[in-house]
């Protein structure tokens, strides 16, 4: 009796061992498993529980075929947890495989070369720009301007121009040794026509653009009479022809007749250069843009009622370089810069530009803006030249309010103040340059206003 309650105590006891033993094993792998795996575990299994098989009866060896069994699972589960139900188990990933596809792109403090995904340690600092502390190069210098224009140095120049290198009827006009091929007037049609080497009785009128006309005398046989002009020329420049250049010509006029204007230019631009001009009352009329140099021209009054200048130009750009203008005539000008073709405006746009020029006579020697009240666009440039005057006393005619020499015309000039009246009218101050402006017979300075101090 006592034997065999040992016997039942004994086992009893190993059976409670065994299941003290059994709790604690599981105890700790359900610490060990992931949120996961202790999810499934939590999840009602579906046959019966420990407890349940142990109070079924089941032996020892049965209890350690189960344990190993289960250790097993457990492993599987560990090595293939997260498969999609139903889809294959993918393969293990190799150490390559793992280098070449990372799993995810770079962090901040890693670096990407050629999709290898490398540890390169704290992302660097971004570059701070630090201000120059050079000193920087020092401004180009404005280029210089051009210099001023400075008068021929040679004194008392009106008598003979061309001692002192101005234009006069010695250098001008055809060129010596050119012989002239007589023609009756020409009419130009063709662009880039050369009219050379011509004596031309008549006039010549050019209706197309880029003409030439050198070596050529042009005398003008019509004629207005003395009392009215009509618009008669030696020379005619049609409206929209541009590009026309007059060298080394002479215009004249037969005698007894008159005209108005040697070169008429209607059109765009034109250049004249050595050429004399002495046919008509005035020597040019230009509403295009015309340059004259190296050119001589004298003023006349045979029509009564003509109003007298060597240039008349309106609202247009004239520039005159290196000419001798003369004008004995009491009125008007040497050059006359018209606005409004003769009615009142505003605004005065003539560009006006005289340089290393022999001037004298006229009403005003220069008369750059008539019939406008305001500078508007326009602009006056007047720099190097010779003013001629008489030396004689000082005259004054009430009727007309001239100023004569009392000793008439001389070898010096016309007028005490170059023009009748004086050296210029109708120009604005601050407008333009005066500059290096002098009296021809003694090359002291002279202002716009005729004084000769307050200028450069």
């Amino acid at each position: 009796m006592h034997a065999r309650s040992a016997r039942a105590i004994t086992c009893a006891l190993l059976l409670l061992a065994s299941f003290a033993a059994l709790c604690g094993f599981a105890s700790a792998a359900s610490s060990r498993r992931p949120a996961a795996l202790s999810a499934q575990r939590k999840a009602p299994a579906s046959g019966p529980r420990l407890n349940e098989r142990v109070a079924a009866g089941q032996s020892r060896s049965d209890r350690r075929r189960h344990h190993r069994h289960h250790r097993r699972k457990r492993h599987h589960r560990r090595h293939h947890r997260g498969a999609p139900n139903g889809a294959p188990e993918a393969a293990t990933p190799k150490l390559d495989d793992a280098v070449a596809a990372p799993t995810q792109p770079p962090s901040r403090g890693e670096a990407s070369t050629g999709g290898v995904h490398k540890d390169s340690g704290p992302a660097p600092a971004p570059p701070v720009e630090t201000p120059s502390t050079s000193t920087p190069p020092p401004a180009e210098p404005e280029a210089p301007g051009p210099p001023p224009i400075e008068p021929t140095r040679s004194s008392n120049c009106f008598a003979s121009p061309h001692v002192c290198e101005f234009p006069d009827p010695t250098n001008t006009g055809v060129q010596a040794g050119v012989l002239l091929t007589p023609s009756g007037s020409i009419s130009v049609r063709q662009a880039g026509t050369v009219i050379s080497g011509k004596d031309v009785t008549g006039t010549i009128e050019i209706g197309a653009s880029d003409v030439t006309i050198e070596n050529t005398r042009v005398t003008q046989t019509s004629t207005c009479g003395t009392s009215s002009t009509c618009g008669n020329y030696a020379i005619k420049i049609a409206p929209g022809v541009t590009g026309v250049k007059i060298a080394h010509v002479e215009t004249a006029t037969t005698a007894g007749a008159t005209c108005e204007q040697d070169i008429r230019n209607t059109g765009g631009e034109v250049t004249i250069e050595a050429t004399y001009l002495h046919a008509c009352d005035g020597n040019i009329y230009a509403v295009g843009p015309t340059t004259l140099k190296d050119s001589y021209g004298v003023a006349k009054i045979e029509i009564s009622t003509d109003h007298i200048e060597n240039v008349y130009f309106n609202e247009t750009t004239f520039t005159a370089i290196h000419d001798t203008l003369f004008n004995p005539v009491n009125q008007t000008a040497v050059i006359f810069g018209n606005s409004g073709g003769g009615t009142d405006v505003t605004n005065c746009s003539n560009q006006l530009t005289i340089q290393e020029s022999l001037l004298a006579g006229g009403g005003y020697s220069l008369y750059p803006c008539a019939h406008s009240s305001q500078p508007g666009s326009s602009t006056l440039n007047v720099q190097g030249n010779h003013f001629a005057r008489c030396l004689s006393t000082e005259a004054y005619e009430p009727s007309g309010g001239h100023h004569p020499c009392s000793g008439g015309f001389d070898s010096h000039g016309y007028y005490p103040n170059s023009g009748s009246y004086g050296i210029a009218t109708h120009y604005y101050q601050g407008t333009g340059i005066w500059r290096g402006n002098v009296w021809d017979d003694d090359l002291s300075k002279v202002c716009i206003t005729g004084a000769s101090s307050g200028c450069e």
